[in-house]
């Protein structure tokens, strides 16, 4: 058992990883394409709403 959960939290680190890189290349593709003041505003907004989602483990 305790080696599923070590394998199951390693795939949620890659999985957390992986998807923080794609912000990073989300948020270079829109500054790219609207500037720097766009993606910012966008970046934030996006932020916002995710942190009503995200609520603490436990």
């Amino acid at each position: 058992m305790a080696s599923q959960l070590g394998d199951c939290k390693d795939e949620l680190t890659d999985a957390a990883k992986n998807w923080i890189a794609m912000d990073g290349l989300w948020f270079q593709a829109v500054e790219q394409v609207y500037g720097m003041d766009a993606a910012l505003a966008l970046d934030r907004q996006v932020w916002e709403q995710f942190a009503v989602i995200l609520k603490p483990c436990g």
